[in-house]
């Protein structure tokens, strides 16, 4: 069960609820039984990087904004209260009225390949709600541009660009699902595709890492991580979907099944845009492996050569 759900799930008879987490009470849902709100004052947010390429979750201080929304959440079924673990001249004095919007701080790839879908190509001149920094549009545009998804005039390819741009996931994963159907081995590629599509299928025990560690052996592939992914889900496969197999091998039961989903919608949409669905069967590893190494060579190495 994810801990989304445990938020919501009923309290028994005699029992607080208590709820640690660092934006849980920003959002607009109203949890049954929230009477008291602790606020540190901080939360985690994505930062992306496009000097580096690299995005990271940073612990850093919210905005007067998001303290008030937090303060909100207390009491919204009887009277509470809200704890700020901060002065009240911190939030007078020092605290930022509104928080870095996430344009700013976000990769800004699969926002531009819309917005290049949609007819707009003087994407600079674009009347940003918030004007992200330029490092990341040339960033944007160069991954692009490297992926063979822009020209030279920084229009969409025809017909590369355009199917990119009608997979709903990240330009290179998309990128990806179109080499396969050249390699030949489309359908382990949607089914990689749709377990990175997912936040992690793996269960996180508490006091059992060893034997979480010796479960991952059993499904790990010298070639790496994502046909490592393929043998768990021909296992979960091979198992009729159990979540006896799951729970045996700390497979994520609910994130399997949102593979499953996930994966048929790519199926659906790898059609329609003219994708022949093949399988490498035996040759799985050589025909992957292949695949993300002549991906990575497109993606990165002709951005510095």
């Amino acid at each position: 069960m994810y801990f989304e759900e445990l938020v919501f799930s009923p309290t028994p008879r005699g029992k607080r609820k208590v709820v640690i987490s660092t934006n849980i009470a920003e959002t607009s849902l109203t949890l049954e039984g929230i009477v008291y709100v602790v606020d540190s004052g901080f939360s985690k947010q994505r930062f992306y990087n496009p000097i580096s390429d690299i995005e990271n979750l940073v612990v850093a201080p919210i905005s007067k904004a998001s303290a008030r929304q937090r303060a909100g959440r207390a009491g919204r079924v009887r009277p509470g209260k809200c704890y700020r673990l901060y002065t009240e001249e911190y939030f007078v004095n020092e605290m930022s009225a509104e928080g870095i919007p996430e344009m700013q701080r976000s990769n800004l790839v699969s926002c531009v390949i819309q917005l290049k879908a949609l007819g707009i190509d003087n994407i600079l001149g674009f009347d940003w709600p918030a004007s992200p920094p330029p490092e990341a549009m040339v960033r944007a545009l160069e991954v692009l541009y490297s992926l063979g998804v822009l020209d030279d005039d920084a229009k969409l390819t025809s017909p590369t660009g355009f199917q990119v741009a009608e997979i709903p996931l990240d330009p290179m994963i998309s990128k990806m699902i179109l080499a396969s159907n050249e390699l030949g081995c489309s359908e382990e590629i949607i089914t990689v595709a749709a377990v990175l599509s997912i936040q992690s299928i793996w269960v996180s025990a508490r006091g059992a890492q060893k034997e979480l560690d010796e479960a991952k052996l059993r499904f790990a592939a010298a070639e790496g991580d994502h046909v490592t992914f393929l043998n768990v889900y021909k296992g979960f496969l091979q198992s009729g979907k159990s979540s006896r197999w799951c729970h045996k091998n700390f497979v994520n039961y609910q994130a399997m099944k949102k593979v499953i989903e996930i994966r048929e919608q790519l199926r659906r949409i790898a059609q329609r845009i003219g994708i022949v669905l093949k399988s490498c069967e035996s040759g799985m590893q050589v025909s992957i492996f292949h695949a993300f190494t002549d991906l990575l060579k497109e993606t990165y190495f002709s951005r510095f050569y």
